[in-house]
């Protein structure tokens, strides 16, 4: 089975972008209405539109 060897390096740099964005915007909520979409692959979650709102 193949397992990517990029897997750690791209969660530990998803996880710093992540902490990144909620400190510069700490009010970033999902938008009203949103449509959350997610790519439809076997094995593999992953969203694909998240539509937020940056101030209230």
């Amino acid at each position: 089975m193949h397992f990517c060897l990029g897997f750690q390096l791209a969660r530990a740099e998803t996880a710093i972008a992540f902490e990144r964005i909620l400190a510069r915007f700490p009010d970033m909520r999902i938008a009203p209405q949103a449509k959350v979409e997610w790519h439809k692959r076997l094995g593999i979650r992953a969203l694909a539109r998240l539509p937020v709102r940056l101030a209230a």
